[in-house]
């Protein structure tokens, strides 16, 4: 028996190429949900209704899956193209059927995939200037199985029987030998019964010759799939549970002809995952323990579709880039074999003037003529059809894989002096993937991809960032940990704890940090509070806080649905609203003003005092006293308060040449990007950033971009609401009027506040009545939203203030230029 969930939006909207990715309908899975058996999406939508001299609508739909922090992103897949210059509404409807044989293998696994919790997403696409997606209606539909039909069933027993239960006891391992364990694997045929014991190494004699062993980096699949295997103490026998992606790596990697075991240091089994304090001292010596592995085997499991092509592909792009290997019948190298031989890859090179980036729409046209692909390959890699099929859509699966979104497998790659990559058939070097990955994150390659994939196709930036400093001065962990929020774990505080072995401050095991130090005991919301904090008394500054603008709900522009909850409630129930957060995205670290215009903000130097009150922090350090670890105290001035909130006059915002306009305008295009030159809001694996911002050609992608919402049905928003600012002398606050002289897309960003003459840009959160403040060790003014007693505020982001000529207009300035009397906030 199943059941039905649905949601559907009747409203016009318009989506220009330059909008930020904004699903128009969202679904959230039901919590009693087994499976989900079936998804039917329904559009009412049209283009701009004229062609050019294309047959093709660059409009359509996409389905996403939005998912909690723990698990892995999945793919995008495209629906519903827009009939190309047809000027009256068309519907649309597709459905996926997991029972049905005809569906494609990469919807059913979509399918599949979709757990409780998760939210699926049809977000309305267009691409290309004077191309806009005009949508009128969106419905989800969801058919699953309940978990209640699925409980009680006959066989399964109620409680885990013995048999069926972990039976080893762990040995406690000697912390100051910096002792660890590994799992010897005893040789086998695939099928044949795992057998294994351990052994113990000490890493910290280093003089003391130790057994060389191996290390395994992995995704741990669904914890729901568990077998057991059995480990050997003398003539006792115990079980250990672990994953069915675990055990087929065991099965891989295992040699069925030598006599010698496989040596092999697997987090699952050789840590006590129920010893919280051995797990602690474990996780803190990750490092340690992967670049002292002689090697470290990457297993990618044998279930995702397009995976081993793609490996194969991956072979042939490299090798025909730097002629490493004669290839085809000659190749002798380990691994994979390169496919392709040494005359097919002079012709391919010497057959054309042009080829594409690194030829690799060559080299995928010689596999695929080359009966390389299976059906179901090609499927996982058009996404159901086989026109646009393209190298493209093979790394988008291939980067896709949940292993490269997980934060622990950075250190387990990268630190070893060795690592190979394997799916069920094929071998790579890690090199090489690095090699793909590089090219992948090319603008030259993003020029060409951008034809066909709409979403990430290379590895987050952490791999790039952490590639490029190996072997150097490491980078900060504030950077390390920005450059790498995309990524996922279960426990989100590994989210940090996992990345501390690349931080300058914390490689050292042993001199880690006290706020820093793993600790499984404390909760999420302390350890990020305790992060944030250790940071300001370290670096004597506040700049951490405008990294708060990472997260979805906090960022300077909303990326978040109507109907998202988190719209009307941004702020996390529980979590300091001053403390980074474990969710949010790489590519928006930079879209804050302290890193766009890090020295834009002299005169708020001028006029505050370059570092924070210490003394009003460290207490909270202090074991002995009753402070809360989730509140920080700080010490500024308030500048005024919102009090009414609109949108800038055009011209205020115009992209002219920077000695023709207010710092203002910067701010706006910058951060708000409406013209879509930094490219972050649409959250694609490369941006457009362009180095030189012709103001000419700003204005006219603005206005073509002002134009999409407003040109093709008739006042299909509401007319926004300007502000404009009174006089400086403060003979008037400001005045307002209506007009479409913005991108509709575009919040609420400007606002006014009670002092004379004093406005500037915030980020969507804001509301009326926030105060604008000074902190001390600010570079730049934040928002604060009183919390109910007085003195204690919800930090809601940074602001954009423009106080005109008269700085130090209605404010207590003393005699060293400084604003006086200060006030102590705190936040929560």
């Amino acid at each position: 028996m199943t059941k039905s969930h649905r949601v559907s939006r009747s409203d016009i909207i318009q989506a220009y190429e330059h909008c930020p990715r904004r699903p128009y309908v969202e679904l959230t899975v039901p919590h009693d949900a087994f499976a989900v058996t079936s998804a039917a999406f329904t559009t009412e939508s049209r283009d701009q209704g004229w062609a050019g001299d294309t047959s093709v609508s660059f409009t359509w739909f996409e389905v996403a899956l939005r998912r909690p922090e723990g698990r892995s992103d999945v793919a995008d897949i495209k629906i519903h193209h827009n009939a190309v210059a047809v000027d009256e509404f068309g519907r649309a409807t597709t459905r996926w059927d997991a029972r049905d044989t005809n569906t494609p293998p990469r919807v059913k696994s979509w399918l599949r995939t979709a757990q409780p919790g998760d939210v699926i997403q049809l977000i309305p696409k267009a691409q290309f200037p004077c191309w806009v997606n005009i949508i009128r209606e969106g419905t989800i539909d969801l058919e699953y199985e309940p978990t209640a039909s699925h409980q009680g069933l006959a066989g399964l027993p109620s409680q885990p029987s013995q048999a069926f239960r972990d039976t080893h006891n762990y040995k406690p391992l000697d912390y100051a030998a910096q002792q660890i364990r590994v799992l010897a694997i005893q040789p086998g045929a695939y099928e044949a019964d795992i057998l294994a014991h351990f052994e113990y190494i000490n890493l910290a004699n280093p003089g003391v010759e130790q057994p060389s062993f191996h290390a395994l980096s992995y995704y741990w699949g669904d914890s729901s799939e568990k077998v057991f295997i059995s480990i050997l103490d003398g003539n006792e026998s115990s079980k250990i549970g672990i994953s069915g992606t675990l055990e087929r790596a065991i099965r891989r990697l295992r040699s069925s002809t030598t006599a010698a075991p496989l040596r092999i240091w697997i987090d699952a089994i050789c840590i006590n995952q129920d010893d919280l304090e051995e797990r602690a001292h474990q996780v803190a010596m990750m490092g340690s323990i992967y670049s002292r592995a002689e090697m470290v085997h990457v297993w990618l499991d044998d279930y995702v579709l397009g995976l081993d092509e793609a490996l194969r592909l991956i072979r042939d792009i490299v090798n025909i880039n730097k002629r490493c290997c004669p290839g085809g019948s000659q190749c002798r190298c380990s691994g994979s074999k390169h496919t392709l031989s040494a005359e097919q890859l002079d012709e391919i090179t010497q057959s054309t003037e042009w080829h594409s980036f690194g030829y690799t729409r060559e080299v995928f046209f010689q596999h695929r003529v080359g009966s390389n692909f299976s059906a179901a390959a090609t499927d996982a890699g058009s996404g159901g059809g086989t026109d646009d099929i393209h190298f493209t859509y093979f790394m988008q699966t291939f980067f896709h894989h949940p292993w490269f979104q997980r934060v622990w497998v950075i250190q387990e790659a990268i630190l070893s002096p060795k690592t190979v990559v394997y799916s069920a058939k094929e071998e790579v070097p890690w090199e090489e993937l690095l090699m793909i990955n590089e090219m992948a994150s090319t603008p030259e390659y993003a020029g060409e991809a951008r034809w066909s994939v709409q979403t990430r196709d290379s590895m987050p930036a952490i791999w790039n960032a952490l590639a490029k400093s190996h072997g150097k001065r490491p980078l900060p962990i504030l950077e390390v940990y920005l450059k790498a929020l995309d990524l996922k774990a279960t426990n989100p505080c590994d989210k940090l704890w996992a990345l501390l072995s690349f931080g300058h401050e914390t490689k050292e095991a042993a001199k880690i940090p006290a706020l820093l130090r793993p600790d499984y005991n404390k909760p999420v919301n302390e350890v990020m509070a305790d992060f944030t904090r250790w940071w300001i008394l370290g670096y004597q500054s506040l700049d951490i806080l405008s990294f708060i603008h990472c997260q979805p709900t906090r960022a300077w522009r909303r990326t978040l649905c109507d109907a998202d909850t988190r719209v009307s409630a941004p702020v996390m129930s529980g979590h300091p609203t001053w403390a980074l957060a474990t969710d949010g995205y790489a590519q928006w670290s930079p879209m804050t003003l302290r890193e766009q215009f890090p020295s834009a903000f002299a005169h708020i130097a001028l006029l505050n005092e370059t570092t924070p009150d210490l003394g009003l922090i460290r207490p909270s350090l202090d074991i002995d006293t009753k402070s809360n670890p989730l509140e920080l105290s700080l010490r500024g001035k308030t500048l005024g308060t919102i009090v009414s909130l609109g949108h800038p006059p055009r011209e205020m915002v115009s992209p002219a040449p920077p000695e023709e306009h207010k710092t203002i305008a910067a701010v706006f295009n910058r951060l708000f990007d409406p013209s879509a030159r930094m490219g972050v809001w649409l959250l694609r694996g490369v941006n457009y950033h362009e180095e030189h911002w012709d103001p000419q050609v700003l204005e006219g992608i603005l206005n073509g971009h002002t134009q999409a919402h407003f040109s093709y049905v008739v006042d299909p928003e509401a007319k926004q609401h300007v502000l404009v600012p009174g006089a400086v002398d403060g003979s008037s606050e400001y005045e307002c009027y209506e007009s479409y002289d913005l991108p509709a897309c575009l919040e609420r960003c400007f606002f006014v506040l009670d002092g004379p003459g004093m406005y500037g840009l915030c980020p969507w959160t804001a509301r009326g009545g926030d105060v604008v403040v000074l902190l001390h060790g600010a570079r730049v003014p934040y928002i604060l939203r009183p919390a109910g007693e007085e003195g204690r505020y919800q930090l809601v982001g940074e602001c954009f203030v423009e106080m005109g000529d008269g700085l130090d207009m209605g404010m207590d300035v003393s005699k060293d230029g400084k604003i006086g009397s200060s006030e102590v906030f705190v936040l929560v």
